[in-house]
Formats: C-alpha cells, sequence, structure tokens
C-alpha cells in the first residue's frame, strides 16, 4: 500500500510536469523553441483534447463525467494556455470535432488517473479510408494510432486499452 502511494505520486508529478511543463522556468514566457514544441505536439483537434483531458485528470485524478464538464473545464483555461495549444478560446465546440471525418469526437468520459500505460481517450466516429484516429493517454503522455474501423469499438469501450 505504501509503495503504491509512493508510485501514484510519482505518476502525478511526472503527468503535471509533462502536461504544465516549467512556465519559462521562472520567466513567465516559454522560450520559442518550447512553444512550437507544444504547438506541434498540438496540431491537431484530437490532440489537443487529448492534452485537455490529461490536464484535467491531472488536476481532479479523474477525467471529465461528462462533455458538459469537459467543455466547462476548457472555457475555464486562460486564453494563453489555450493559444499555446493552437486552440481559440472563442470556439470550444470546434475542439470537439475531427478535421479528418468531420465528425464529433468519441470520447471516453471519466477515465481514472492510474498506473494503467496507455487507455484510448479521444477517437474519432468514422475515420477515413477504413481507420480511425484514437488517442491513447497514460503516464508515458499522449500518443496517436490509426486503427481499423472494425475495431474501433473495442477501442471504445476500453477491451483495447494497455494496462
Amino acid at each position: 500500500m505504501h509503495c503504491l502511494r509512493h508510485r501514484k505520486t510519482a505518476l502525478l508529478v511526472g503527468m503535471v510536469i509533462g502536461v504544465v511543463g516549467c512556465g519559462g522556468c521562472g520567466n513567465g514566457d516559454p522560450e520559442p523553441a518550447l512553444k512550437v514544441a507544444v504547438l506541434n505536439a498540438n496540431s491537431t483537434n484530437s490532440k489537443r483534447l487529448a492534452t485537455l483531458y490529461n490536464r484535467y485528470r491531472a488536476r481532479f485524478f479523474s477525467g471529465p463525467r461528462d462533455e458538459a464538464t469537459f467543455k466547462k473545464f476548457i472555457a475555464g483555461r486562460p486564453a494563453a494556455e489555450l493559444e499555446e495549444l493552437g486552440a481559440l478560446s472563442g470556439d470550444i465546440d470546434a475542439l470537439f470535432v475531427s478535421e479528418r471525418d468531420k465528425q464529433p469526437f468519441f470520447i471516453r468520459y471519466g477515465l481514472p488517473l492510474t498506473d494503467a500505460d496507455f487507455r484510448a481517450m479521444v477517437l474519432e466516429t468514422q475515420g477515413v479510408n477504413g481507420e480511425a484516429l484514437v488517442l491513447f493517454g497514460g503516464r508515458g503522455g499522449i500518443r496517436e494510432a490509426a486503427v481499423p474501423i472494425a475495431e474501433l469499438e473495442d477501442y471504445r469501450t476500453g477491451k483495447k486499452d494497455e494496462e
């Protein structure tokens, strides 16, 4: 039990540092290279949502319980934070639509902050050319995979999570 608590603490600290960054390491303005790296890592709506989902989990130890809660959290983020991710603060609804298939994302709400490696969080609904993008979040950050449409339901239900 004691070791598990330390592992969870280390996981949380790692996620917070990885998600929040150093904030400019004292001067309030991250280096331009860091800004570019953050923007590049969040180049699509799916990546932006996955990043924001992980930030929510880092703060509340669980994913948002529903879309309304998630949108309220995003709306409450500072404009500079959303701009850093490449999101327009005034158009939150646009974040919830895939640029590829033009459909709303399927989001697995309420995922707990755990020691699991990666859990599918943000998924395209229809995909393109027989594949859908799935974004996974976990202690290692965020990763993206194109998966066959035929397997999409297994990702939605968590059967394909890596734990």
